[in-house]
């Protein structure tokens, strides 16, 4: 995830994406929901400054669905998760601050979704059709 940032922050302040828009997909949704189960984001060393809540367990035996409150706990922590990475990737070195190409457009996906991917490449899409057009001086 380390090298990931840094090829990403070294990507869209590059000369050659200048006045590009990027669209970040942050992939696997699931296996990060997976992983949050095993262990606790501040725990590794890169992200102990990581301060949202951690994953709670589903207290219940094995192959029983969890109660409304667990589920409730476990998306908050998902979310939290996510965002503390989409923060990672956006933030950059003070220096850097004025480099960033352009429009960064984020999307959290899991691959295996058919309908969500779909939606975000019509999204995509929309996103380059409009770049031309202004480029081509059809849209203001």
């Amino acid at each position: 995830m380390v090298e990931a940032i840094e090829i990403f922050r070294e990507h869209s302040t590059s000369s050659w994406f200048k006045g590009s828009a990027l669209i970040l997909f942050l992939n696997k949704s699931d296996l990060f929901r997976e992983k949050l189960a095993k262990k606790p984001i501040a725990s590794v060393e890169e992200w102990s400054d990581y301060d949202g809540p951690d994953y709670v367990m589903n207290p219940l035996a094995d192959g029983q669905a969890p109660d409304a409150e667990v589920e409730l706990q476990q998306q908050e922590a998902f979310d939290q998760g996510k965002d503390y990475f989409l923060k990672k990737f956006l933030e950059l070195p003070e220096e850097k601050q004025t480099e960033r190409s352009s429009d960064v457009y984020t999307h959290v996906t899991c691959a295996t979704n058919t309908d969500n991917v779909r939606k975000i490449f019509d999204v995509c899409k929309d996103v380059i059709l409009k770049g031309s057009l202004i480029d081509s001086g059809f849209y203001a």
